[in-house]
């Protein structure tokens, strides 16, 4: 994010869909950023994740195409 100057969303992406794809790999991830933005990213068909924002707001997934 830092050095390609990339949003959260885009950094968790680039890494999860592409240099983990290409090695073989499936997982996922859960990053913050330093505005509290959180983004879920995985490339396997579910995995267990939540967060809890500035307000209180609770958000549970499970699979993938939530």
């Amino acid at each position: 994010m830092r050095y390609l100057k990339e949003d959260v969303h885009t950094a968790c992406e680039t890494v999860i869909q592409g240099e983990l794809k290409t090695m073989g790999g499936e997982g996922g991830l859960i990053a913050v950023d330093a505005q509290g933005d959180v983004h879920f990213a995985m490339n396997s068909s579910g995995m267990y994740r939540a967060s809890v924002d500035s307000r209180g707001e609770l958000t549970v997934k499970i699979y993938a195409d939530e």
